[in-house]
């Protein structure tokens, strides 16, 4: 992009967080998301997917049904997210495509 002058823009470093005080998990993930170009939110979501995983797959449960339940817990964590909007649509289309496909691949396994 080319500034009015014609100078070309540089990469710059992300701004300081404007309000220095940070209260709220909220604020927490949109300055998260700022200066990692809006990574922070889907990789903490992939992050909880993982974890609830394992940790239903140490409940005993079989892998499908760990694999199915684990995503649609981080479907309904990614609903928020981006009612809040932390992450945009195609994230939300992409936690919801896995957790269909698990759900079914859960339903066919017998």
């Amino acid at each position: 992009m080319l500034f009015s002058n014609g100078d070309l823009e540089l990469n710059k470093m992300p701004q300081p967080y404007p309000d220095p005080n940070i209260s709220t998990v909220g604020e927490i993930f949109e300055y998260a998301n700022l200066v990692t170009n809006s990574l922070a939110v889907p990789s903490f979501l992939m992050i909880v997917a993982v974890a609830l995983f394992i940790l239903f797959k140490l409940k005993d449960l079989k892998t499908s049904d760990s694999l199915a339940l684990s995503l649609f817990l981080t479907l309904i964590l990614s609903a928020i997210a981006w009612a809040d909007g932390w992450i945009v649509g195609k994230i939300l289309g992409l936690f919801f495509s896995m957790a269909a496909l698990a759900i079914i691949y859960a339903a066919l396994d017998t």
